[in-house]
């Protein structure tokens, strides 16, 4: 039964976390009694070019086991192209991608896999955007490139995963198609995955936040599961850093999770696994599950971040996943630093 779920948390656990939660909506809550604010501000100027490394990892755990399942780090580098007035224009570029090898498993060899084919594709890729005069992102001016490029990526590497003699064994053994799960991801979200980390580290820029730290309770809604918010906002005024800090613990009904789950899997594998499934949920899973999310921004006191950090953890029951995102600066040339 073990193996059973975490097959299956494999595929869904995206579906259940994305309505769970909207951290970017709490980050942005003030609260009444605090007058101290911190203004994100990027002052940043032409040919500034800092470069990071994006480094994603998952675990996933069942019990007191806790196992890495995927770690995959990409370089890229932000330069600004000019500077107005108004606002800026930067270019984001993929400089190089690596996979870390996990242990003789089936979701390690197709990360590495992935990386050796289709890395060097992206490698020199770049998005083209602009930032208002704060640094908050206002448009992408190229992303229907982005779009082609993806799209075409994307359906070669489905064809090649589904040839894979360990695809086709999985796919006998448990009913675990790819070609199904490819259907189901859009232009959209393939684009998303070129953006999703430059958006990262843009996220609070143009924005307000009350200093210190504040706590926040709220009933479940139709739009919105019961949830409790944490934040705290720093700021050394000797060097001028300052950090964001906000987490959100959502708490997700038994009934819910189950309709989500059964209905995900119900579509990927056969129906063997899909019974015992609904066995389990029904006799061992608790009440309820959580996803908890924390969002960590660090920045220098010209508003460029040195270091952001995004971790979602879902728990149900004994077993779990965690997904987590960290952004460190490589590399810094700037007029004001």
């Amino acid at each position: 039964m073990k193996n059973t779920f975490f097959i299956a948390f494999c595929a869904i656990f995206t579906a259940i976390a994305a309505p769970a939660y909207s951290l970017t909506t709490h980050l942005y809550e003030k609260t009444e009694a605090q007058d101290s604010t911190l203004d994100v501000i990027g002052w940043f100027s032409k040919r500034d070019t800092v470069e990071y490394w994006i480094n994603e990892s998952q675990w996933k755990f069942h019990e007191n086991d806790t196992v890495k399942t995927s770690d995959i780090s990409t370089k890229v580098r932000l330069v600004i192209t000019d500077s107005t007035a108004n606002g800026y224009k930067m270019d984001y570029t993929f400089l190089e991608f690596k996979g870390d090898s996990l242990g003789d498993s089936f979701q390690s060899n197709l990360q590495n896999s992935l990386i050796q084919k289709f890395g060097q594709k992206i490698v020199g890729t770049t998005v083209h955007f602009e930032t208002n005069e704060y640094g908050m992102i206002t448009n992408f001016t190229n992303l229907e490139e982005i779009r082609e490029q993806s799209e075409s990526l994307y359906k070669a590497t489905v064809k090649e995963l589904a040839e894979m003699p360990v695809t086709k064994m999985l796919k006998e053994e448990t009913g675990f198609d790819i070609t199904k799960i490819s259907e189901k991801v859009s232009n959209d979200e393939l684009v998303e995955s070129y953006i999703k980390e430059l958006k990262l580290l843009f996220t609070c820029h143009g924005l307000s936040f009350n200093l210190g730290e504040s706590y926040a309770h709220k009933d479940a809604t139709d739009g919105e599961y019961e949830n409790d918010t944490y934040s705290n906002i720093t700021c050394d005024n000797e060097n001028g850093t300052y950090e964001i800090y906000s987490e959100v613990v959502n708490i997700i009904p038994k009934e819910n999770l189950k309709a989500i789950v059964i209905a995900t899997v119900g579509e990927l594998f056969n129906e063997q696994i899909t019974d015992s499934l609904n066995e389990a949920y029904d006799s061992g899973m608790g009440a309820y599950a959580t996803v908890t999310s924390y969002y960590i921004a660090d920045y220098i006191y010209s508003g460029w971040p040195y270091k952001v950090v995004e971790q979602t953890t879902t728990d149900i029951g004994n077993d779990g996943k965690i997904e987590l995102t960290y952004i460190y600066m490589d590399y810094i040339s700037v007029d004001n630093y």
